[in-house]
């Protein structure tokens, strides 16, 4: 029973160490064909072969400044959409107020007495745009009274002016109390 151990002691040394070295032989037959791994995002990617993006500009410029499709109705004369206070006069005049470049939609009817003008400035606020373009329009018709509305940020502006918040604490303070019985 000894010999039978000792032999199976010996055989399982002997297969460990046959089996050490034909893996290290492998190992090193392996370093050659093994290259160093090197993360990078697409940006360092892009940059290091020099596939730079082109800027707004080389592009075109924003795809917002061109504004397809607007005023469009105003230039069907004789559809169904046209009405009696636009003629090509208002056309031509909304087309100059259109190419100004703090306006982004405009429209113009025409009365026997006035023009009426109304301006979509986006979200920005412009505090001296309805007296240049009613400047503007009057050099066009200087006969007629001049009338210019603009958008939200015009109306809210104007109503903020118009607002008394001393009052508007003294109501909200009565209510209050008329509210909760608080005499």
């Amino acid at each position: 029973m000894r010999w039978k151990m000792l032999f199976m002691v010996s055989s399982l040394v002997f297969i460990a160490a046959c089996g050490n070295d034909s893996e290290q032989g492998a190992n090193e037959e392996n370093l050659d064909n093994i290259q160093p791994i090197n993360y990078e995002t697409k940006e360092e990617q892009k940059t290091r072969l020099g596939q730079n993006e082109q800027s707004i500009g080389e592009l075109g410029g924003y795809p917002q400044s061109e504004q397809e499709r607007v005023n469009e109705g105003d230039k069907n004369f004789g559809a169904k959409n046209e009405d009696r206070y636009t003629n090509e006069r208002t056309y031509y005049i909304a087309e100059k107020l259109s190419e100004r470049k703090e306006v982004v939609q405009a429209q113009v009817a025409e009365t026997d007495k006035r023009v009426i003008v109304a301006v979509m400035t986006g979200n920005k606020y412009y505090p001296d745009l309805p007296k240049s373009i009613r400047e503007e329009v009057k050099e066009m018709i200087p006969d007629k009274e001049i009338v210019v509305y603009t958008d939200a940020a015009w109306w809210d502006r104007m109503r903020n002016l118009n607002s008394n918040p001393d009052k508007l604490e003294i109501t909200i303070e009565r209510n209050l109390n008329n509210f909760f019985n608080n005499n």
